[in-house]
Order: C-alpha cells, then structure tokens, then sequence
C-alpha cells in the first residue's frame, strides 16, 4: 500500500472518529441541566395518607421537591429519597390497618457518574451501585430502581404492607 494510500486511509478514520465525537456531544448536550421531581408512580394501588383511597400517582403527597442536576463532565448530583411508611397500628383480631404515620421525604444529594445511551442514562454511584434513568422523551427521565413499603388492599380486603415498586419522574427546567 502507498503512502498515498495509507493517508487517505488516515484521513478517512479521523473523520469517522470525528463524527462520532460530534454525535456523543450532542447527545451529551441534551440531557445536560437540572431536572426538578414531575411525578412519583407506584407499581399498584396504595393508600398512602390511609384516607382509604386507593391510588397509584403519589405526587401530592411530597412536600420536598427533590431535583437532578446532570453536568457535561459526565458528574451529576440525584437524591435519595425514603417515603418508607415506619410507624402503623393494626386492628386486633382482624388484621386492618387503622392508623399510620408517613415518613417526611428526605433528599440528601449523592455525586455520580453517568455514561448517557440512546434511551437511558447508565448512572455510578458514589456507593458503587449502578442505577438507570431511563428517557421518556428529550425533557423527562424516569428511574424504576426505587422500592418502599406502603399499604395497599390485599384479596380480602385487609390494609397491608407491602414492598411496592417507585417511579420516579423528572422534568427538565
């Protein structure tokens, strides 16, 4: 092969990885900012204030509005955030919930990494795990990494506590 050849080649390869860097930045570009909490889904049913209302949007109930903040370093700040119910009564003899408290939601910020796809965001946490937030559209990412429990209606109609899947939703500012 010619020098001439082999520069052409050169050429080539630069422009090809060139491209793609443009393309990476890009997509970088977009989901970089803050995000401030949307809504928070549950996986069934709950009644979460024990109005006896069962609902799956538990939004209204949060006093604290936790928000994401994703930097183009490829470093982000998230919260944390703990809606565990932790003090209940339950009936004698028949197993209903009458009464419980709701835990206040805490937001500390941890620091992570991120490496951003296509359709999700693959985050590192400063404790070593690893959580995704996944796109819903260019302005919402959505997590399904978060669990509590909370008291939902059981067969026989009985108020239990149960581990129940979160879905937390961020909007971009």
């Amino acid at each position: 092969m010619s020098v001439f050849n082999l520069f052409k080649v050169f050429l080539l390869l630069a422009f090809l990885v060139s491209c793609r860097n443009d393309a990476e930045q890009k997509n970088v570009n977009q989901i970089t900012g803050n995000y401030r909490l949307l809504k928070i889904n549950v996986s069934e049913p709950v009644d979460y204030n024990a109005d006896g209302i069962f609902e799956t949007d538990i939004t209204k109930y949060f006093i604290c509005s936790p928000t994401l903040t994703i930097n183009k370093e490829g470093t982000m700040k998230y919260p944390s955030i703990n809606i565990n119910i932790e003090n209940y009564i339950m009936e004698m003899d028949t197993g209903y919930m009458i009464k419980y408290e709701t835990a206040e939601c805490e937001s500390p910020i941890y620091n992570a990494t991120y490496i951003d796809y296509d359709e999700y965001v693959l985050i590192d946490t400063e404790w070593g795990d690893k959580l995704t937030f996944y796109k819903k559209d260019s302005n919402i990412l959505y997590s399904k990494f978060n669990y509590a429990n909370l008291v939902v209606q059981d067969n026989s109609g009985h108020k239990i506590l149960k581990r129940v899947n979160l879905e937390f939703q961020y909007i971009k500012n």
